[in-house]
């Protein structure tokens, strides 16, 4: 018996879709209606069973945003399932899925570790699995009609998650202690404990509005029509990238303006001094003005006498623990309870040393050799690789993380598909001209 789910036109539905989506967040978390989280396991459902490739990818780079909200774990054995049901006809095993395979056996073979958890464990194999599908999906070019989609409906959430956030916060605070106070924008753990909101810490703040910026940047290079839209909403995404206070995203947000100003110089001269006296002439007024209080936060956090507010202190402290035995160098100690298996009193900060910390020598290769043949298949599938500016994404992203965690947060890897669904868009863009 083959199990089928016909296709229905939903051109009109899917936008409608996610504004009644956010309505629901709205109607839950600022007035206080109490929605029973399996309805949005039913809404996230129908979704993956009736709505097209790229939309159920557009929902899937979503979640992220949505990680404290609703129950993303179950959400991913949803997506999981229904792909499988829906799109097993184009997949193709190759050596993507063998190698996602490969470690989430590893991780399982880290049970013999006391406190192994199997239902934490699942949390990271539906998302790992999913993620896999989707890299290593051979017809993506033919599946993926329009990688727009899946970059739009992210920015959309992303606006709508710091609007809600705001929203939140100022039911604590007024918005002039938000926005002159030490209060980072994002931390509401003291506020909202036990509620599921769509609250975050600051640093995952700053890399949601990060990767709003750096999606803009990417759709006005190729193109986009709705330019004074996007302006605007990369406007927006900064200021609350900025109430963060997070250096690392200051950091991201000046390489990645300039690097957008540099590709422009390659394309016409004259636009891009236009863009840059624009750019300049703008940044200087807010700092003089709407935004001198935020700029002067993040100015003394970087004239703080700790830079990295801690971090160096937690990498030396992993380091110790790391390499003090060859065992766990090679093989790791597993992705669950690292803080109290090495008894560093923080989880670890740094991306590559978590990686190391979790899975070994053999996990960092690993890792390496799936980008590496993910980056390789980019232009396999499409036969012409990406223009540089496309990789923009990608590689802030791995510069923040450096100073946050990634393969220990499964929702996270929705970011992979929002990374991914860019350089496509790079490489069909390159296919046209």
């Amino acid at each position: 018996m083959v199990f089928v789910v016909k296709k229905v036109k939903t051109k009109s539905l899917f936008p409608l879709y996610i504004c009644v989506f956010c309505l629901l967040l709205f109607v839950r978390d600022v007035i206080g209606v109490n929605i029973p989280l399996f309805l949005f396991l039913v809404y996230f459902s129908m979704a993956y069973c009736f709505f097209s490739y790229d939309e159920c990818l557009a929902v899937s780079a979503m979640l992220p945003l949505l990680n404290h909200g609703i129950q993303t774990n179950y959400v991913m054995l949803i997506a999981c399932v229904m792909y499988i049901l829906r799109f097993r006809r184009s997949t193709k095993i190759n050596e993507i899925h063998a190698i996602v395979l490969l470690l989430c056996i590893y991780e399982l073979l880290h049970a013999f570790i006391p406190d192994f958890s199997f239902s934490e464990y699942s949390r990271y194999l539906f998302s790992f699995i999913y993620i896999a599908l989707i890299l290593g999906e051979y017809k993506i070019q033919s599946l993926l009609k329009n990688e727009k989609i899946v970059l739009r409906s992210f920015v959309f959430m992303d606006a709508y998650f710091m609007f809600e956030v705001l929203l939140v916060t100022i039911k604590y605070l007024s918005f002039s202690a938000l926005v002159s106070s030490g209060f980072r924008f994002g931390t509401l753990e003291d506020y909202v404990v036990g509620k599921p909101t769509l609250f975050d810490n600051e640093n995952m703040v700053g890399l949601f509005a990060l990767v709003g910026v750096g999606i803009l940047l990417v759709l006005l290079i190729n193109g986009e029509k709705k330019k004074i839209q996007n302006i605007l909403l990369i406007i927006y995404f900064s200021f609350f990238g900025l109430l963060t206070t997070s250096k690392t995203f200051v950091i991201c947000l000046v390489f990645m303006v300039i690097l957008f100003i540099l590709y422009i110089y390659r394309l016409s001269f004259f636009k891009a001094l236009g863009i840059t006296v624009v750019t300049v002439t703008g940044v200087v007024y807010a700092i003089n003005t709407v935004l001198s209080n935020e700029v002067q936060r993040v100015i003394l956090r970087f004239q703080a006498a700790d830079l990295s507010t801690g971090r160096n202190d937690l990498l030396k402290e992993y380091n110790r623990y790391i390499f003090s035995d060859w065992k766990r160098v090679t093989f790791g100690i597993g992705l669950q309870n690292v803080v109290e298996k090495s008894g560093v009193h923080n989880s670890p900060h740094n991306a590559t040393q978590e990686l190391l910390l979790c899975w070994g020598i053999i996990g960092v290769v690993a890792m390496l050799v799936l980008t590496v043949i993910v980056l390789k298949n980019l232009r396999y599938r499409f036969t012409k690789k990406p223009a540089l500016f496309y990789y923009i994404l990608p590689i802030v992203f791995v510069v923040y993380i450096q100073t946050i965690q990634f393969i220990r947060l499964p929702a996270i890897f929705g970011l992979v598909i929002v990374l991914y669904a860019s350089m496509l868009l790079g490489c069909r863009e390159n296919m046209k001209q």
